[in-house]
């Protein structure tokens, strides 16, 4: 039931997140560039959580996410930081369709797995 409330959540968040989009400067095709990366990343800490802690791959993953979006702006123009995202990888199509991909399974999982092997968080 805690994974799936911690998905939910994440759900809830990232829907916030488009919902309040029109208020930026950025448009909504630009918004889901960084709204994807947010979902997937999120779903997959909470399916590595139904397997073990993931405190430490969570770290990572966000770890990764920072990297990627600091190179990117190591490289965008001053001019575009902020409106466009057009130079992050996940601006192209095909890393989209993975980002949902990768949501959709660790959603599965989730599902499948429910609260299972939580025995890591009730140690003595």
């Amino acid at each position: 039931v805690g994974a799936l409330r911690a998905l939910a959540a994440s759900v809830l968040a990232c829907a916030a997140g488009l919902l309040v989009s029109p208020l930026t400067t950025l448009p909504a095709s630009e918004v889901i560039v960084w709204v994807l990366p947010a979902l997937a990343l999120s779903a997959l800490a909470v399916a590595v959580g139904t397997f073990v802690d993931a405190t430490i791959p969570t770290v990572m993953l966000g770890a990764g996410w920072l990297a990627a979006v600091g190179a990117w702006l190591g490289g965008a123009p001053r001019a575009v930081r902020g409106l466009r995202a057009d130079g992050l990888v996940t601006h192209r199509p095909a890393v989209q369709v993975g980002l949902v991909a990768v949501t959709l399974a660790a959603a599965l999982i989730v599902a499948v797995r429910g609260d299972a092997d939580a025995g890591w968080r009730s140690a003595a």
